[in-house]
């Protein structure tokens, strides 16, 4: 496999991009969506608060009683490597409330499987086969594969500060920091106009934080979704394109069950 790819490939293999990123294009005021459903920005001369934000933000999805009409989630994805332009896929399989499987390949190596059945997480490493998830992986599972996540940012971000503006692709943007219980910061930038979650920012090793960037915001049975992810690491950089979001496909609970191969 090119250094390149494999490099690629390796980060992937640690880093994957979340199971869901289900985020909302919030448009400016009283101006309808794509759907058709007016939506309107309050007006205040103060910068929103954190709360404000978070509600414009579930809004913006489509609303609480339109997202729990949903049952399952498939997604793909083409993954362009910056630079190579080496070409990888991702397959992502969800049913709500927390179950889900995630599988990436790249030409030349075995897929590279993650799942969680609602209890127990596991990982089908091409060079181990597959094993249980430890505790690290299998915290990072049961919040990968919450389906409703985006529903629940005041529950996974407790404490979750406003931190002032920055221009994000050049657009003004609400910043808010989160200080996770390791004492790393992660940070999401919320577009002013839109409300359209921008840019999430996430520690990594090197110390320098690996950024995801949203962009082609699609609607899917009445909930947006960024068809377009930038991942930036200090080891990489790739473009995730999506190329398919479904809901509501049934799908076999065996799938979320660790492979016996």
């Amino acid at each position: 496999m090119p250094g390149i790819q494999f490099a690629a490939f390796s980060a992937m293999r640690r880093l994957y991009l979340p199971a869901s990123i289900a985020l909302a294009v919030f448009v400016s005021t009283f101006a309808p969506d794509r759907s058709g459903t007016v939506l309107a920005t309050p007006q205040t001369a103060s910068a929103p608060t954190v709360d404000e934000i978070l509600s414009n933000y579930v809004n913006a999805l489509g609303g609480e009683e339109a997202y729990h009409k949903l049952r399952t989630r498939v997604m793909k994805a083409v993954i362009r490597t910056t630079g190579s332009g080496e070409l990888g896929s991702v397959e992502i399989y969800e049913t709500a409330p927390d179950k889900g499987t995630s599988t990436l390949f790249y030409p030349g190596d075995s897929p590279y499987r993650r799942g969680y059945n609602g209890s127990k997480g596991w990982v089908v490493d091409p060079d181990a086969g597959p094993q249980d998830a430890d505790e690290d992986t299998l915290k990072d599972l049961k919040e990968r594969f919450d389906f409703f996540a985006e529903l629940h940012y005041r529950q996974r971000y407790p404490g979750l500060k406003a931190a002032g503006t920055e221009t994000i692709e050049g657009r003004p943007a609400y910043v808010t920091e989160y200080k996770r219980p390791d004492g790393e910061t992660e940070r999401l930038y919320f577009d002013q106009q839109t409300w359209l979650l921008v840019r999430r920012d996430v520690p990594s090793p090197s110390g320098v934080p690996r950024q995801y960037v949203m962009s082609d915001y699609q609607s899917v049975d009445g909930i947006q979704y960024p068809f377009k992810v930038r991942l930036t690491d200090p080891e990489f950089e790739a473009t995730f394109e999506y190329t398919e979001i479904r809901h509501n496909t049934p799908i076999d609970d065996s799938q979320y069950e660790k492979p016996a191969h």
